[in-house]
């Protein structure tokens, strides 16, 4: 691309008339939910795959009409979805997805209701599976790497979407982080690992377990430090 004030037209050359308009690089936002069509997002699990999908090809078109060419999804988008779009099969942005966030029993991403057992199902839509101890963590980040995601997700926080984990409180085990993120720099992702962080000032781990991770996120207040673990404010 050539900006002069000349014109310098090539024979094969597109062209457009961008008088009174501006030109602008395209857009990128580095934490979409775009299955997240619920502000509960427990009521995904129970959505059929294809309604859930439909709603994610319509939001993604608007995405990209607001200007963003490029998002990272940071929990529920699959590998179908960045298919569809490499395959234009609809119109939206370039998805770098992470599939399901990895969450403890109990975590940001079980939507599970006190009165109900967990069901590790992974054929319905939803944006977790849930995970416990060093093994079930690497299998689970294997999982979705497998699928070819851009980058792991961890849930370390609690988050108002979330039914019986206070916003306060601080999930994973330090061995439990280090899994994953030892599994993802195994598969050569960037990053490695997404962190989610809600409500907490410090990020749970050591400095050894944490310094893989690519990006730390904050739902309301600023992350300023890694740190090992406190206790939650009471």
């Amino acid at each position: 691309m050539e900006v002069s004030a000349a014109p310098t037209v090539l024979p094969s050359a597109f062209t457009h008339d961008g008088a009174g308009q501006f030109a602008c690089p395209g857009l990128i936002d580095a934490h979409v939910h775009v299955n997240a069509i619920s502000g509960y997002l427990g009521d995904i699990e129970n959505w059929s795959q294809a309604y859930t999908t439909a709603h994610a090809a319509r939001r993604m078109h608007e995405m990209l009409a607001r200007g963003f060419t490029s998002v990272r999804d940071t929990a529920g988008a699959d590998y179908g979805l960045a298919q569809a779009v490499d395959e234009e099969l609809f119109i939206g942005p370039r998805l770098f997805f992470g599939g399901r966030a990895l969450s403890q029993t109990g975590g940001h991403a079980d939507f599970c209701p006190p009165s109900v057992t967990h069901d590790p199902h992974q054929c319905c839509a939803g944006v977790g599976v849930v995970c416990d101890g060093v093994s079930a963590v690497r299998r689970a980040a294997r999982e979705q790497l497998r699928t070819g995601a851009f980058h792991i997700k961890v849930m370390l926080s609690g988050g108002v979407s979330s039914p019986t984990d206070r916003i306060d409180s601080t999930q994973f085990s330090d061995e439990e982080i280090r899994a994953a993120v030892e599994e993802a720099s195994a598969f050569n992702r960037y990053g490695p690992v997404t962190n989610s962080v809600a409500y907490t000032e410090f990020v749970t781990g050591p400095q050894a377990a944490c310094n893989g991770f690519g990006l730390i996120t904050a739902s309301a207040a600023s992350v300023s430090s890694i740190a090992p673990r406190r206790s939650p404010v009471p």
